[in-house]
């Protein structure tokens, strides 16, 4: 899909793009500047996505997203603003965010996924975190947790087998096999939080 401003106006049930084929991407954004609102997409059988932003900035505003693969990728360089969106039905994370991005999320539900926030901070030296802010969104019913934060094993805490550690936000959480990462609770109440 090529367009620089996707706008309707109206409620965004009012206008439906639905992807039926298989493919890579359903929607992908490599403009300059992009701006999308009041839309709804559906998504059948993409492999990467149901939205990617490779590079530019996106700005997304009211709309529905309905995957059935995976979510929204933020790419490398690439910025995402997202605003009163809701996002449901992904296998794997809703927002998915590389390093080097710009990422602002706003009164968003992202729901009913795999996991809410996958935040991908792992990498090389010369890289860059991601800059993220996420404020008043609603983040629940994932199968897994609502935000997770992935960082290089040097810099990991890795839980042993079996082990406990408090349930505070952005502490470990039990685990069973070792695995890496930062994880934080679905944040079911309109918890705001800001992760530089």
């Amino acid at each position: 899909m090529v367009a620089q401003y996707l706008l309707s106006y109206g409620l965004p049930d009012e206008i439906v793009i639905e992807k039926k084929n298989k493919g890579d991407t359903f929607v992908e954004s490599i403009g300059v500047e992009v701006k999308i609102s009041n839309l709804k997409f559906i998504q059948h059988d993409a492999i990467e996505g149901i939205l990617c932003v490779r590079q530019g900035r996106l700005e997304m505003e009211n709309c529905v997203l309905q995957c059935e693969t995976t979510g929204v990728i933020v790419r490398t360089s690439a910025q995402l603003i997202m605003n009163m969106c809701d996002l449901y039905g992904s296998k794997g994370a809703g927002v998915e965010i590389y390093p080097g991005s710009v990422c602002s999320l706003v009164g968003n539900g992202i729901h009913h996924c795999k996991e809410g926030v996958l935040i991908k901070d792992f990498a090389d030296e010369l890289d860059v975190p991601p800059q993220i802010t996420m404020v008043n969104n609603v983040i629940h019913n994932n199968a897994g947790y609502g935000v997770i934060l992935v960082k290089p094993e040097d810099r990991t805490v890795v839980c042993p087998p079996r082990a406990r550690v408090p349930d505070s936000v952005g502490a470990p959480n039990e685990t069973t096999d070792g695995v890496l990462g930062y994880f934080l609770p679905d944040l079911d109440q309109g918890i705001t939080e800001l992760l530089d």
